[in-house]
C-alpha cells in the first residue's frame, strides 16, 4: 500500500477524531494538517478546494476531505479520505446516541460540553482567519469579501446568493478587467 495514501488516511482519521464544532472546525483542522504540517497542498490549492466544497451539495467537511484527497492522489484517495474523516465521528455519534440518555444530566458531562463550545468557536474563527489570509490577495478580493459579507449579514440573503454574485463578479473582474 502506498505510504502517502496510508498517512493521508491516518491524518483524516485524526482530524475526524478531534473536529469538535462541526464542518467549519474540520476545515481548519484539514488546512492545518494538509497545508501547514504535511505540505501536501499549497495554500492556493486549499482555497480552491474550499470554494468547490462550499458550492457542492453536502457537508463542507466531507466535501473538503473528498476534494483534498482527490487533489493529492486521485479519486480513490478522495473516497478514502472522506471515509477516514467520518469514521470516528460516526462511531462516537452511535455511542453517544446509545449512552446519552444515561449521562446527559451528569455534571461532569455538562462541564465538558461547556468547555468544548468555546474551543469549537475558536477553531472555526482560526480557520476563517487562515483562509482569509490566503484568499484575500488584492484590493479586488477585499471588495468581493465585503460584498459577500454585506449580502449575508446586512441583506440577510443565502450564502449561495453571495457565492453566485461573487463568482459572476470574479469572472468580470479577473477574467475581463484584469
Amino acid at each position: 500500500m502506498n505510504s502517502l495514501f496510508l498517512r493521508m488516511c491516518l491524518s483524516f482519521i485524526k482530524i475526524g477524531a478531534f473536529c469538535f464544532g462541526g464542518g467549519y472546525a474540520a476545515v481548519g483542522l484539514i488546512e492545518s494538517e494538509v497545508v501547514k504540517t504535511m505540505h501536501w497542498l499549497a495554500p492556493e490549492q486549499y482555497i480552491n478546494i474550499i470554494a468547490i466544497a462550499e458550492m457542492t451539495p453536502g457537508p463542507i467537511a466531507a466535501n473538503t476531505a473528498t476534494f483534498a484527497g482527490y487533489m493529492m492522489l486521485g479519486p480513490a484517495a478522495g473516497v478514502f479520505c472522506t471515509l477516514s474523516l467520518i469514521l470516528i465521528p460516526c462511531i462516537l455519534a452511535l455511542l453517544t446516541a446509545f449512552f446519552f440518555e444515561k449521562v446527559k444530566n451528569n455534571p461532569k458531562v455538562q462541564v465538558a460540553i461547556k468547555g468544548i463550545r468555546p474551543a469549537a468557536i475558536g477553531i472555526i474563527a482560526a480557520a476563517g482567519i487562515s483562509i482569509a489570509k490566503a484568499g484575500i490577495t488584492d484590493i479586488w478580493s477585499i471588495g468581493l469579501f465585503a460584498i459577500a459579507a454585506a449580502i449575508i449579514f446586512k441583506f440577510k440573503k443565502s450564502p449561495i446568493i453571495a457565492l453566485l454574485t461573487c463568482g459572476v463578479l470574479g469572472i468580470v473582474i479577473y477574467g475581463i478587467i484584469l
